[in-house]
Order: structure tokens, then sequence, then C-alpha cells
């Protein structure tokens, strides 16, 4: 994990037009492309779907990604789990955790 803050070129441009951006983003993984050149899709649902629900999402999700758009979901069980795996499959994802990385689960 690494720090990314807004002085950083890394950071996302358009996150500094927003009321109160965050001070932090902790990154792992690659360098974050240009805000200005990504294409993303947030799939987000509850954590106890359907199978029919969890299949068709990580179907939904590799196809987007095979795209070259990035998947953007919660760390939560259920269609935001099967939304990373469908696009870890063909592409790229990004996980938001709604809380520091010092936050034990609940």
């Amino acid at each position: 994990m690494r720090p990314i803050t807004p002085d950083d070129p890394e950071y996302p441009r358009h996150l500094l037009e927003r009321p109160n951006p965050p001070s932090v983003l902790w990154v792992d993984g690659g360098p974050l492309r240009s805000s200005a050149n990504v294409r993303a899709v947030a799939i987000v649902g509850p954590r106890e779907p359907s199978t029919l629900a969890l299949d068709f999402t990580a179907s939904l999700a590799e196809r987007i990604a095979r795209r070259q758009t990035i998947v953007v979901s919660g760390g939560a069980y259920g269609i935001d789990s099967a939304a990373h795996r469908g696009a870890c499959r063909a592409g790229t994802t990004w996980v938001v955790l709604p809380c520091g990385l010092d936050v034990e689960s609940v």
C-alpha cells in the first residue's frame, strides 16, 4: 500500500472538485491512470444475492473489463465480490473501502 495525496500527479483531479476531497488515498497495485482518460463503472449490490445474480454480475463485470473499463465496487461479500472476480478475469478492478486500513472487520 502506498499513499497518494492531492499534490501527487496520480491523485484523481476530479476528486479535488468535490467538497472535502480525501486527504489521502491508499493504493495497492500499479499506477492510477489519468482520471481524464479513465472509463469506470460501479457495481454494487446485496451481500446475500441469488446464485443467478452472482453469476450474472461476474459475467457482466468481465465483459465490462474486456472493454478497457475499470470495474469499481466495495469490498463486501456478495455482488461486490462477484464484480471483482469477474473483472479480474479480464481487466482492472478497484475496490473502494468505506473505512481506513486500521479498522477491524465487524
